[in-house]
């Protein structure tokens, strides 16, 4: 079974999309499934060049260790940015929860809506 998250508050705008979730191990994967499922590729971001790279630890060479994840607690008060074509994508870690804002020069909500949906876990998010 796929991982699900708990949705915790969403804010849509035409050009703009902003979800939260609790901070938890599984949202790196969960950020990584959905980007590549917003069409988000290799090279689609602007610090490390690589969403699959999102919660992976660094080596002493600045690479990415793909077979490792960092802790989600090491992350806090960070910001990341991915962009391609059709979205700019933020994510902000907070202490208790992660934000992931979504925008795009189109209104493509729902786009991302279809694609975030198998990633949560609407019961919990009641």
């Amino acid at each position: 079974m796929q991982n699900k998250i708990k949705l915790l508050s969403v804010s849509k705008y035409p050009y703009r999309s902003e979800f939260s979730f609790p901070k938890e191990q599984k949202f790196f994967e969960i950020l990584r499934n959905f980007l590549i499922k917003l069409g988000f590729e290799k090279g689609d971001s602007m610090y490390d060049g690589s969403i699959l790279a999102i919660g992976k630890p660094i080596d002493k060479d600045d690479l990415p260790i793909m077979d490792k994840e960092d802790n989600i607690k090491k992350y806090l008060n960070k910001i990341y940015n991915f962009s391609n074509k059709s979205y700019s994508a933020d994510i902000i870690y907070f202490d208790k929860e992660v934000v992931l804002i979504i925008n795009s020069r189109q209104d493509k909500q729902k786009t991302i809506s279809k694609a975030l949906d198998e990633f949560i876990d609407w019961e919990k998010s009641k």
